[in-house]
């Protein structure tokens, strides 16, 4: 992978090389930069001037390879970005090539003047030369037009036809770039018309179908053609509309056709038809490939349908006549017999598709659709006499005589020559078959008489239309050339060849044997019906009223039926819809599941590529350093080797360092710089010693060489003062010679530079005045302007001020509404923060007065509380409110062995002070102090309410309360008195 250089760099490089003439070294540079895989992430800014380039260099030296391979390259870059780069790239380079060509048709065109047309004599431009062709040419001195034509013009032919497959394959099945690809498949048509190229217009045919073809293969793809896209759809319509034009000028009929049937696959595709001028052209182009294929059948067909979209376009009566005139002339000229083979049958079937009729015409049903479109009401008046004679009077004894002045007149015209036969064909075969109906034999001189108008004397021809007819099932007869007669056989119960061949029943006479064999029993069933009818007339009456009735029972439920049909139909129609849209539904989440994957997978490929790129990268970078420092140690290496004598194996030169390399230099580097500072000493030395010894020897000389110079300046200096001398006098005399001759001009030269000053000065102060008035008038206008522009900025000035003033007003106005809106903001927030502090204060007082209820409460409960321990020590002597009652444990006496507390009357550890519990129990043990049995019903006090705070509490302890009472804690140190329930105090 070559290294990425800088895109700027790149063309500039390959500008150098343009202008040396080495084009393919500077192809080969621009090439160089698509392999490198930062190619992709270049601006196309950057990568435009040298796709121009590029493609200039490809053009230049005729690469059509590189230049695909670049343009593939190119537009997958700029398809997501600019379309309209790569159009820009892809036009210049079709023009590049169309203008090669044309310069080389012009060097023949200078090289041979002599006219010629502009087809080029090789029949395919992509075969290769033969051997026969390059030895004919080496051979051949015979410098010719169509061999320099060969030789110049076709090679750039070839060129400019490879650059339009090449174009078509870049931009093919790519929906952003679909305008430009119909585009250029229009010039390619354009090209195989300008110089007749046949070969490649069949290429190109089938390069277009495989495009088509290969559409839904590129589905999944992002920017994918959807045919089902209208404007999609009409532009291939277009584009194949014009390949039918170019096919028919090419007079490629069997390229034509193919054309018809992609038109028509594509017709079946589109929802909405094509233009109506666009199918009359259609159709017209099929009535001349009918007319080439000899399809007299479908020539008239395509004609009656080319009738109905072209008459309403059709600019005057004779136009209408003459289209008219096509129109019975082809319906005419359609053959009596038509095989209806199996083969021909799904033939035709199939044309009918393609012209988009229902069922496959015939002669009678064409005939019959002119007359209802009233054609042969404008038709001319022969071809109205024709009609007339073919299909309303026909004569078989006189026809011919009556028709030949009439086809005579038609085949006058180059337009209904070609009518002129099949008509002939038509009136023998109408001739025959009455004359099969009406004779069994007939001499083949009378036969020879009776068509003898119309130019068909020879028994010869007669014969080969008899044995053709008979060939398709048109006639059943039999020659026989000894008798001189015709004679014609009917089989009655053979099933021969004229039962598949389509046969009108207008030109029968009289029912033959074989249809009366054939119809007999049906005539017998309609006979007996008859005679039943008549014998029982009751039955003709019940057959007749069950008539009736079922026909007024299909009266009566015939707007019932047609309801019941129509809803059918619209139940039918609804549920196709809705199998449409579904369908189209499922396709379209398909298709974005598909590119759903596809993106994930190119997600995928581009993260493994990019993953990928960059490990090589590294790689790439590292064995660039490591050959770069190699490259280096071996410099240095050889450096040293050559320079400084040293031994370095260059061949293991990866084992040594480079800094060890470097020292080594370093090192002989100075013993080179001492050993050259000792040379320079010494050689200093020498040559101070031998100038001194110079200068020794020269100073004798010196004195003499002095005295030699002097004398040699003297002579010199005074043959220069003597020949300077001689030559100043010799100019003063010359100038003194012609100074008096020209004093004799002098009192001419004053006269008249007194008359040109006199008349200068004139014409100056002539001049001076126009100056001084258009000065003048200069100042007064410029003073006129700057007062006219001074008042107008004046008046700009006050209407800037005024505006200035109005927007100031307007400001202030604004402002004076802002700040009213803003104090009143300010009221509305200071009044907010008064009721806000109201409310707190509010709050306040009624949090202050709650506590002070609650601490009034508090001192009540205390000063109760009190009261109670002090009557219960009054009683019980004891500071914990009763000893077995109060359920305390008291200590023991002193001398109790087991030191254990006497537990109160079953109860636990005492309850906290001022509980209901301790309450209820001080309670129990005033009762029982006061002798009186204690109230177990009694439910016990409710506990303080809501604010009430019970009074500060000790944490209950193993030894009771140790608050004493306040008479303990206030008396003079006295103990208590004893308790005669314990045995200790």
């Amino acid at each position: 992978m070559a290294p990425y250089t800088r895109p700027e760099t790149v063309l500039k490089r390959a500008e150098e090389l343009v202008a040396v003439n080495q084009h393919t070294a500077a192809l080969q540079s621009l090439q160089e930069m698509f392999t490198s895989k930062r190619f992709r992430s270049t601006p196309l800014t950057s990568l435009e001037p040298i796709m121009l380039r590029f493609v200039e260099l490809c053009v230049t030296l005729r690469k059509t390879r590189s230049a695909k391979d670049g343009l593939l390259q190119y537009k997958n870059i700029s398809q997501n970005f600019s379309v309209q780069s790569i159009e820009l790239v892809l036009k210049r380079f079709l023009q590049l090539s169309e203008d090669k060509v044309i310069e080389a048709k012009r060097t023949v065109d200078l090289l041979h003047p002599e006219p010629q047309d502009s087809t080029v004599a090789v029949d395919d431009l992509e075969a290769a030369e033969t051997p026969e062709s390059i030895l004919m040419s080496a051979v051949s001195s015979d410098q010719n037009r169509d061999r320099t034509e060969r030789a110049v013009v076709t090679p750039w032919l070839k060129y400019l036809w490879d650059a339009y497959r090449t174009a078509l394959d870049t931009l093919r099945n790519n929906a952003r770039l679909e305008v430009l690809y119909q585009q250029i498949a229009n010039e390619a048509f354009k090209f195989c018309l300008e110089y007749s190229r046949k070969t490649e217009f069949r290429r190109l045919c089938e390069l277009l179908r495989s495009h088509v073809a290969n559409v839904s293969k590129y589905a999944h793809q992002a920017h994918s053609i959807n045919l089902a896209d209208t404007e999609t759809l009409q532009r291939h319509l277009d584009t194949r509309f014009a390949q039918l034009s170019a096919a028919v000028d090419l007079e490629l009929w069997q390229e034509a056709f193919r054309s018809v049937e992609d038109i028509h696959n594509l017709l079946v595709i589109a929802k909405k038809g094509p233009k109506p001028s666009i199918m009359a052209e259609y159709y017209e182009k099929l009535t001349r490939i009918f007319l080439v294929a000899d399809n007299r059948l479908f020539h008239a067909a395509a004609f009656s349908r080319y009738h109905g979209l072209a008459h309403h376009n059709v600019a005057n009566d004779a136009e209408h006549q003459k289209l008219s005139d096509y129109v019975l002339l082809s319906a005419l000229a359609v053959p009596v017999h038509i095989p209806s083979t199996e083969d021909a049958v799904r033939a035709n079937h199939k044309l009918s598709a393609i012209l988009s009729l229902q069922k496959i015409p015939t002669r009678s049903s064409l005939l019959k659709d002119a007359i209802a479109k009233g054609v042969l009401n404008r038709a001319s008046e022969n071809v109205r006499q024709l009609y007339q004679l073919l299909e309303v009077n026909f004569h078989p004894l006189n026809v011919c005589e009556t028709v030949a002045p009439l086809l005579a007149s038609i085949g006058k015209s180059d337009a209904t020559k070609k009518y002129v036969e099949p008509l002939q064909n038509v009136v023998l075969t109408r001739l025959f078959e009455q004359l099969a109906q009406l004779y069994d034999n007939v001499d083949i001189s009378y036969a020879l008489d009776l068509v003898k108008p119309l130019g068909r004397n020879s028994e010869k021809e007669v014969e080969k239309f008899v044995i053709g007819s008979v060939a398709i099932g048109g006639l059943k007869v039999r020659i026989d050339h000894v008798k001189k007669s015709i004679a014609f056989q009917e089989d009655i119960f053979a099933h021969s060849k004229a039962s598949e061949v389509a046969i009108e029943e207008s030109s029968k006479v009289q029912p033959t044997p074989a249809d009366l064999v054939r119809y007999q029993y049906a005539r017998l069933s309609d006979v007996l019906q008859n005679t039943l009818y008549r014998i029982d007339g009751v039955s003709l009456q019940s057959a007749q009223k069950a008539q009736e009735e079922a026909y007024a029972f299909a009266i009566a439920n015939m707007e019932e039926e047609r309801k019941g049909y129509l809803y059918r139909r619209a139940i039918v129609t609804r549920r196709r819809e809705l199998a449409e849209e579904h369908s189209a539904r499922r396709e379209k989440e398909d298709s974005e599941a598909r590119a759903q994957r596809a993106k994930v997978a190119a997600a995928e490929q581009s993260k493994r590529e990019h993953e990928e790129g960059i490990r090589k990268e590294q790689e790439r970078r590292r064995r660039e350093m490591e050959s770069i420092r190699i490259d280096e140690a071996k410099k240095l290496a050889q450096n040293l080797a050559e320079k400084s004598g040293l031994k370095v194996d260059v061949n293991n030169v990866e084992e040594l360092d480079t800094d060890k390399l470097v020292a080594l230099q370093v090192e002989h580097h100075k013993k080179e710089q001492n050993q050259m500072s000792e040379k320079l000493r010494v050689m200093f030395k020498r040559m101070d010693h031998l100038e001194r010894a110079f200068r020794r020897e020269e100073k004798p000389l010196l004195a003499k060489d002095f005295e030699e110079q002097q004398k040699a300046d003297r002579a010199l200096y005074e043959s220069k003062s003597s020949e300077t001398k001689r030559v100043a006098k010799e100019t003063f005399e010359q100038n003194l010679s012609i100074k008096k001759r020209l004093q004799r001009l002098q009192p001419a030269y004053t006269s008249f530079r007194a008359t040109v000053e006199s008349k200068s000065a004139a014409q100056h102060a002539e001049l001076e005045a126009k100056a001084k008035a258009a000065i003048e008038a200069e100042i007064a206008d410029r003073k006129a302007k700057a007062a006219e522009q001074e008042r107008l900025a004046k008046e700009h000035e006050e209407a800037q001020r005024a505006v200035a003033e109005a927007e100031e007003a307007e400001r202030a106005q604004a402002e004076e509404v802002e700040r009213q809106k803003r104090n009143a903001m300010m009221a509305d927030k200071e009044r907010e923060e008064v009721e806000a502090n109201q409310r707190r204060a509010a709050r306040e007082e009624e949090r202050r007065k709650t506590e002070e209820v609650v601490r009034k409460q508090n001192e009540r409960e205390e000063a109760a509380l009190k009261k109670q321990r002090e009557s219960s020590f009054q009683k019980t002597g004891s500071v914990w409110g009763g000893g077995a009652a109060g359920g305390a444990r008291t200590p023991s006496s002193t001398g109790s062995a087991s030191g254990a507390s006497t537990p109160a009357s079953g109860a636990g550890s005492a309850p906290p002070a001022g509980s209901w519990m301790a309450r209820r129990r001080q309670a129990q043990a005033e009762a029982e102090a006061r002798g009186e049995a204690p109230k177990t019903g009694a439910p016990p006090p409710p506990p303080p309410g809501r604010g009430s705070r019970a009074p500060p509490q000790e944490k209950p302890s193993a030894f009771g309360s140790m608050r004493r009472p306040e008479g303990a804690r206030t008396g003079s140190g006295a103990p208590p008195p004893p308790n005669p329930s314990r045995g200790r105090w």
